[in-house]
């Protein structure tokens, strides 16, 4: 085994985004965790937001949501159906989680809150790295 795959995190990142009161753990979103090639891109839309003036924030979150968001937990399609999905959304949730997140409008406030948790988690704010001393 390599040094750099002795290193590199292999478990899944788990951000909990409901958590009904009482309860210890409700909907989790899982992630893959973060690759150079994906922070690469993210960084990549974010620069490209700033030269132009305008904000590429959600583009960021949603490539990084396609590349990294593995399953969702804690959701099933009884659920969904009770947000108001339609039939074919709740068949969509059913068959590919990913698709119905970013397919589906009303989700985009769930993969906005679960990713920028993710994205927070997994990636250090500018000068973490020195330290303030």
């Amino acid at each position: 085994m390599s040094k750099l795959s002795s290193i590199i995190p292999r478990d899944k990142i788990l951000i909990p985004i409901l958590t009904p009161e009482g309860e210890d753990v409700g909907v989790v979103m899982e992630f893959d965790p973060m690759d150079g090639r994906t922070d690469t891109g993210y960084t990549h839309i974010l620069q490209r937001g700033s030269r132009q003036k305008n904000s590429t924030v959600d583009e960021a979150m949603r490539y990084v949501f396609k590349h990294k968001f593995a399953a969702v937990t804690g959701l099933d399609g009884e659920d969904v159906r009770g947000y108001g999905c339609t039939e074919e959304q709740v068949r969509l949730f059913e068959s590919d989680q990913k698709r119905f997140f970013l397919e589906v409008p009303d989700m985009w406030r769930v993969v906005r809150v679960a990713t920028n948790a993710y994205i927070d988690r997994v990636m250090p704010e500018p000068g973490d790295s020195k330290s303030s001393g």
